[in-house]
Formats: structure tokens, C-alpha cells, sequence
């Protein structure tokens, strides 16, 4: 066989196909396939999660799978291979075939640069600088600021930010360009400032000793999101792979110099292995909710919202915290736990399947909660998210009369969740504190046709969860509303949906683009129990976030 692929990669470059691409193709197993773009994501799944990125020249080994699957409305044909132990998937028409002395010759990826997509000075239009000083060896010091001004979450608002920052360092301040080496977005973008081989400006007379790190946005408030949190913790690692930091470098918040509210006391960053734990020390002063060893409890969690959620809260849970999944597809489930354990090495990923519309497979769920010993966490938080459709939507409510599927369907959305927090409750009852949190929906409070069974459940969550928190204020209940999401459900809904006039108009909102993304709904949520703001038992909207 490595004949075979040796004599497929030669011929190759010697017919002059080396970039010629793999799509729609079937290499052999154990073939080398090398990358032939500037920049790849590759992925967890096929058009799954993005696990890493690589660039030009990185060579793999082939695992012999590969499957169609499309990404938005475009139709991609992705390939595994060996990821550095793991399994990567990548789309054809960005690999070519190469030789198996090319695949050997390639060194393992790391956590370094291949993870941190850093957009150049020239990508966002930046002024030249009046003049620079370079940096003469790795420095021992590395500050992490906030601008403590606007929020961006795109390239195209980052971007304008970041020459904003620079016209009012280099002209409202006199300075000789943008303060900073890098500033990071939440869109997960890194942006180029002074660079690797430039002293930073930021803070006063440690410049020459240190780099300078931003946050683009005001964090005195919230933590920074997912996405940033994840793009600051991988240029952290790139900077130490590059050796731009020197070997023991201590990081610190802009404070400890005597500067301003920025974001993190001294105390909290002095620790050698403190790169690992980087934005959860952030997210813990700044939230006091995520403070303490925790347990979190997600229903629904392998896709659409529950995916999100568990993807958002991630970077905020403290060391040693549980994270526990539930689903029912398996194979989505590990994906997802997956992805977690290769970011988050702090915290324990535990996951249990079961089918929430009928009763037999919940002692499953009860034992999951009796394998953790409950005096290990100070906080307990359970987040009500299952929801595998919405309710016997092909005909009318009047028409309803099948016992089974009714039961089965509130089974899912009232009962099963009744239960459920009954014990989760009972077993952590020591915590410090306990958080329910009910995602809701907007027919819980107003009649929507095609969604009387649906409404029947959500209704009758959110006066259950009301009743408890006036029965026990000792409780943190949240009753949230998510709005109308583009998600599995709502095509699924549209597929099997009695009443034209109504599909008419959800598919008008959603090509208007008046629905919420799974993501953004998820990170309003988590910035809402940050803020721990609202009424017990209180129904908080999207909307209104």
C-alpha cells in the first residue's frame, strides 16, 4: 500500500497535478495529503466545530473516510486524517495528494500559531507609525488590557475599531502609533498592532520589559466571550512557541501598574501554569456566579442552543468544575466533549444519553448525578434546554386526540424536567447555591398557531419554575425566553407544518434575517446569570438583553 501512495504522490508532481485537488475523489488509505491554501480550518467533525487552523505545505495521513455534508448552502467533501493523534477533517478542494516523505517530514501541530488567525496591520487599514523602538530580547512581562470602549464581533467592526483606537493614540495622544501589540475581538480574531518585534506603548514604565495584549470592548462589567477568551488563551501559547516571551514571563493585569480599572489583580496571574487559566481568573472576579468549584448540568446539549450555551459558559466554569452533558445523539455528544477537553483541560466533561419523552431511561440521568460527590462543589446550576421538536404540529390542537404522542410530548417538555430537578436538587442540596435555569419560549406567554401542544409544556415549565421560586427563595430561578432561532427544529417544524399562512411568515422573518442565532442568544443568556440581576423566578427575553 505505501507503494501505492508513494508511486499517487509522485506521479502528481511529476505530471504537474500537485495542486490539483482531492474533491470528489477517493484517495487510498494512508495517502499524504498536504494542504494548499494559506489558511485551513481544520475540523472536529466533517463541516463539524473548528479544532485548529494549518497553512500551506502541512502534510496528514490519510484515515480512509470521507463524506458530503454541506456548510451553509454550499455542498463541501471533506476528508479525516491524522490530527496529531486526533482526528481532523478538512474539505477536499483545499488538499492535494503529496508523498509519504512529505507527510513524515511534517512535524506534529501544536498548540502554537496554526490556532490564532491574526489579521494584519494592512487588513485593517492601519496609518503607518510616526516611529518605532524594537523589542531587543523576549521580554518577562505580559499585561492583558481592555479598551474599555465598544464591543465588536465581526471583522468589519473590529477593524473599524481598531483605527478608531489608532487616530486617538497617535493624535489625540501624541503617541508614535496604536499602543498595543495585539488586540483581540470577540469575534475570535487576533488584530495586529505594534507586533511581535515592537516595544508596546500601554503601560507606562514597564513598556520596555513587556508585551501588551488588548481586549477589544469594556470588561469591568462581563467577561469576554467564548470566542475571544479561546483567541487570547491561543496567542498566548503562539507566543511562547515563538519564544516572544521570556521562559518564566509573568502576566498581569494593566491595574498592577497603577493604571486605571483594567482587568485582573496581580494575585491572580502569578502563578507559572496561570496560561491555562488565563480568562477563567477574569470571568471568575468579574462574576461572582462562576466563582467556586461548580457542577453545570446541560439538557439538550449535543446541537442548536444547548450546544451554544455549554460553549459559552465553558471559559467562564473555575478549576476542577463538571460539566455535565446530556443528549441523545451519540456521536454529536462526543464531538462536542471532544472540543471541550482539547480547550478546557480545567474542567471535567461527563455525559449521559437519554430519552426525555418517556420515563425509561431517566434513572440513567439520577445516576449520573450519584457518581459526583456533592460536598466537592460549592454551586450547582442545572439548564433546562431539551427540546426535540415542537409539539404535533401537523394538524390543529382541537384535532389532538392521540393519547400516546401527547403524553409522550409532555413527557419530554414538563414532566422529565420536573423530575429531573427534583434529584438534581435533593443530591446537591449542600451547595452554597443552586441555579435552575428554564429556556422557555415566547408560547409560554402568547398563543401561536400550530403550537398549542408546544406551548402546553413551556406554559406550564414556566408556572412550575415561578411556584418554586416562591416556595423556596433560597433557589436562583430563570424563566429565559430565546426568541425565534434558526435551528433543526424550526426546519423541522416547517417540514410537517398544517397552517400556509404561518410558514409563509416564519420563512419571511428568517430570510429578513429577524431570527436569533443559537450563538448570540447563548452568550446573552450567560452575560445575564453574570449580572445575577434578575427577579427569582422572573421570565427574562432575549429581546430585552
Amino acid at each position: 500500500m505505501n507503494h501505492i501512495v508513494n508511486l499517487l504522490g509522485l506521479c502528481y508532481l511529476i505530471f504537474g497535478y500537485a495542486q490539483a485537488n482531492i474533491s470528489g475523489t477517493s484517495p487510498p488509505n494512508g495517502a499524504c495529503l498536504c494542504v494548499n491554501a494559506r489558511v485551513l480550518n481544520v475540523r472536529a467533525t466533517a463541516c463539524g466545530t473548528r479544532l485548529a487552523r494549518t497553512s500551506t505545505g502541512d502534510c496528514f495521513t490519510y484515515k480512509g473516510n470521507n463524506q458530503y455534508c454541506n456548510i451553509g448552502s454550499t455542498r463541501h467533501h471533506f476528508f479525516n486524517f491524522d490530527f496529531n493523534g486526533r482526528d481532523g477533517w478538512a474539505a477536499g478542494q483545499f488538499l492535494t495528494i503529496g508523498t509519504a516523505a512529505q507527510c513524515r517530514r511534517t512535524p506534529p501541530p501544536r498548540g502554537d500559531c496554526s490556532q490564532v488567525e491574526i489579521i494584519p496591520r494592512s487588513s485593517w487599514r492601519a496609518r503607518a507609525p510616526r516611529r518605532r523602538t524594537a523589542i531587543r530580547r523576549p521580554p518577562p512581562m505580559l499585561f492583558i488590557h481592555h479598551t474599555a470602549g465598544a464591543f465588536c464581533s465581526d471583522q468589519a467592526s473590529c477593524s473599524l475599531q481598531m483605527r478608531r483606537i489608532q487616530n486617538f493614540h497617535i493624535d489625540g495622544r501624541g503617541w508614535s502609533d496604536i499602543a498595543y501589540n495585539f488586540l483581540i475581538g470577540e469575534d475570535g480574531r487576533v488584530y495586529e498592532g505594534r507586533g511581535w518585534t515592537t516595544v508596546p506603548g500601554a503601560t507606562r514604565a514597564y513598556n520596555s520589559r513587556s508585551l501588551a495584549f488588548c481586549m477589544l470592548g469594556n470588561f469591568q462589567t462581563r467577561p469576554p466571550n467564548a470566542a475571544a477568551i479561546s483567541a487570547v488563551r491561543n496567542l498566548i501559547a503562539c507566543a511562547k512557541t515563538r519564544g516572544r516571551l521570556a521562559n518564566n514571563f509573568e502576566m498581569f493585569g494593566h491595574r498592577d501598574a497603577g493604571c486605571t480599572a483594567c482587568p485582573v489583580k496581580s494575585a491572580d496571574w502569578v502563578d507559572s501554569s496561570c496560561e491555562q487559566i488565563l480568562l477563567e481568573q477574569m470571568a471568575a472576579e468579574m462574576s461572582p456566579k462562576f466563582k467556586g468549584r461548580i457542577i453545570c448540568f446541560v439538557t439538550g446539549a449535543s446541537q442548536g442552543l444547548g450546544r451554544s450555551i455549554i460553549l459559552s459558559i465553558a471559559p467562564r466554569l473555575p478549576d476542577g468544575s463538571v460539566v455535565l452533558l446530556h443528549g441523545r445523539n451519540k456521536d454529536r455528544l462526543e464531538a462536542l466533549s471532544g472540543e471541550l477537553v482539547a480547550t478546557y483541560q480545567h474542567l471535567s466533561i461527563r455525559l449521559v444519553m437519554a430519552d426525555l419523552s418517556t420515563s425509561e431511561h431517566l434513572s440513567d440521568i439520577y445516576e449520573s448525578f450519584e457518581k459526583l460527590k456533592a460536598s466537592a462543589f460549592s454551586r450547582a446550576m442545572i439548564i433546562h434546554n431539551a427540546s426535540e421538536h415542537m409539539g404535533l404540529t401537523g394538524i390543529k390542537t382541537v384535532e389532538l386526540d392521540d393519547t400516546e404522542k401527547i403524553t409522550k410530548c409532555l413527557h419530554l417538555h414538563l414532566t422529565s424536567t420536573i423530575v429531573i430537578t427534583s434529584r438534581f436538587i435533593k443530591h446537591f442540596l449542600q451547595c452554597s447555591e443552586k441555579t435552575i435555569v428554564n429556556i422557555s419560549a415566547v408560547v409560554a406567554n402568547r398563543a401561536i398557531s400550530t403550537l398549542g401542544l408546544y406551548a402546553a409544556g413551556k406554559a406550564g415549565r414556566e408556572i412550575f419554575f415561578k411556584t418554586m421560586a416562591v416556595e423556596d427563595p433560597s433557589l436562583r430561578i430563570l424563566n429565559f425566553d430565546p426568541g425565534v432561532m434558526t435551528t433543526h427544529m424550526l426546519e423541522d417544524h416547517w417540514s410537517n407544518c398544517w397552517d400556509d399562512k404561518f410558514l409563509t411568515f416564519s420563512k419571511k422573518m428568517h430570510a429578513e434575517g429577524h431570527m436569533f442565532k443559537p450563538d448570540d442568544v447563548a452568550e446573552k443568556l450567560v452575560n445575564c446569570l453574570n449580572a445575577d440581576s434578575y427577579e427569582n423566578g422572573a421570565t427574562v427575553s432575549v429581546k430585552d438583553l
